[in-house]
């Protein structure tokens, strides 16, 4: 089932979407959170929690594309049920690890009147990407969307934990160039 088919499905609230969606993406949901979370039965519970923000999400969201719209709903889920644990303690997850490597460039943005300003800042991001090797992106957004650790980076690019952190860092550094160079203020 494609993922316009899925959509009209929830549009309809037919629940055969809840289950066709587990089936097509119930393994990269739960590899979303459990990379934030590093505990895979809580990622399974963020799956599950997951599945009924789509249901109540859509409509009226109209995702275009659908396994981009679920990667975050499930990397926002994780990141909830993380501070939740965590209350504010800073500890060695990736997703602290990753957060405190963009800190420089990317300020936190929790405030309402930011949100105009983090939508730019997504459409920037976007645009840099498309401009950097496959291999760049590859890792950029594995460790900063899915908040992947530099070992599963560097054992599914087949290439040194080193390599992952050098490319890493030179992507950040073009990155804030790149941001600097169209005017975001950093």
């Amino acid at each position: 089932m494609d993922d316009k088919q899925l959509i009209e499905l929830y549009r309809a609230r037919n629940e055969t979407a809840i289950g066709e969606t587990l089936k097509k993406y119930g393994v990269m949901t739960t590899s979303v959170a459990e990379n934030i979370l590093r505990n895979h039965n809580d990622a399974e519970e963020v799956a599950n929690d997951v599945w009924l923000a789509l249901w109540n999400r859509i409509p009226p969201d109209e995702p275009e594309n659908f396994s981009a719209y679920i990667s975050r709903v499930a990397r926002n889920q994780a990141i909830t049920r993380l501070r939740h644990y965590n209350r504010l303690k800073r500890g060695g997850s990736e997703y602290e690890a990753a957060v405190d490597e963009l800190s420089e460039i990317i300020p936190d943005s929790s405030t309402t009147e930011d949100i105009f300003e983090e939508r730019e800042l997504t459409r920037l991001i976007n645009k840099f990407l498309d401009t950097q090797k496959k291999e760049s992106r590859l890792l950029f957004v594995g460790r900063y969307f899915h908040l992947k650790s530099d070992a599963e980076l560097s054992a599914t690019l087949k290439t040194s934990k080193a390599g992952v952190r050098m490319s890493l860092m030179r992507t950040r550094n073009a990155m804030k160039k790149y941001l600097e160079k169209e005017g975001y203020r950093i």
